[in-house]
């Protein structure tokens, strides 16, 4: 069972991941001549995907253990780097 500190240093990870993704999302959406030129406005890179899962599972975490629901994740091995906006 996790400790009161390991709990507060996970929240607070993920508190600080969602700050950044957000700040990206508003900087690139506040980049009005891109968005008048017709660009997307979007920063793809390439990334692994099982990376990106285990990411994303760690975000959501918290909110499934206060609904007492058990996310697994299957995504294992070497998988071919994929080419994506991480913030969208």
């Amino acid at each position: 069972m996790p400790t009161e500190d390991d709990t507060l240093t996970s929240m607070l990870t993920i508190a600080k991941n969602s700050t950044g993704r957000i700040q990206r999302l508003v900087n690139s959406l506040l980049d009005i001549n891109r968005l008048e030129s017709g660009q997307q406005v979007v920063d793809q890179n390439s990334i692994n995907p099982v990376d990106l899962v285990r990411e994303s599972l760690h975000d959501v975490a918290p909110s499934a253990n206060a609904r007492q629901q058990n996310i697994q994740n299957k995504a294992t091995g070497v998988l071919p780097l994929i080419w994506v906006d991480q913030d969208m």
